[in-house]
């Protein structure tokens, strides 16, 4: 092969890998943003519902004006039940599901963004935020949906193995779908 042609080569399969770098960057936007939306539904809904629900009545007397009010002393209609009931898990299902929140609006106004993708750092940023997105939902859940510290744990373990499953059953359909691609057609 001369010269001309091994660069016309070159510049064809340069060309087309950045056709296909494009499409898979726009496919995984498009699965990013479905993820961030449905994270960012189910905590606003779990924060608007906490596990246990709300009291439905007051039983404590309103504090008088100027004297403080301290936990424990009863409830107020409104008040969620978990809070009164073990504060513990309480503070730690709202500090996830808040982590959760959060995380999964940043990475809806990261995707918004096409610069987001044109810089690694970016990229990596975004997989970080995903990352902590979902650990964080996932503290949330195994502590809104247990009782016992034993319960949790054992949630916590299961779907953290279950994600690591997910994630290679992903790698490995990924890395099929790459080696049907790179083969020649017979």
């Amino acid at each position: 092969m001369s010269s001309p042609q091994v660069q016309s080569t070159v510049a064809a399969e340069t060309e087309e890998r950045a056709v296909q770098q494009e499409e898979w960057l726009r496919e995984m936007r498009g699965s990013l943003m479905v993820v961030a939306v449905l994270v960012a539904s189910v905590t606003y809904t779990a924060g608007l519902n906490p596990p246990g629900g709300f009291w439905q009545e007051d039983m404590a007397a309103r504090p008088v004006k100027g004297e403080p009010f301290f936990r424990g002393q009863g409830h107020f209609a409104g008040d969620p039940v978990l809070r009164d009931k073990n504060y513990n898990r309480f503070a730690t299902f709202l500090a996830g599901n808040t982590v959760a929140f959060a995380q999964s609006l940043v990475i809806i106004i990261m995707l918004v963004f096409r610069s987001t993708f044109r810089d690694h750092r970016w990229l990596y940023l975004l997989r970080v935020y995903v990352v902590v997105d979902v650990s964080a939902l996932v503290v949330a859940y195994a502590v809104g949906s247990t009782r016992e510290p034993y319960d949790v744990l054992f949630s916590v373990f299961i779907l953290v193995v279950l994600t690591i499953l997910c994630a290679a059953a992903a790698t490995f359909v990924i890395r099929c779908r790459r080696s049907r691609r790179r083969r020649p057609q017979q």
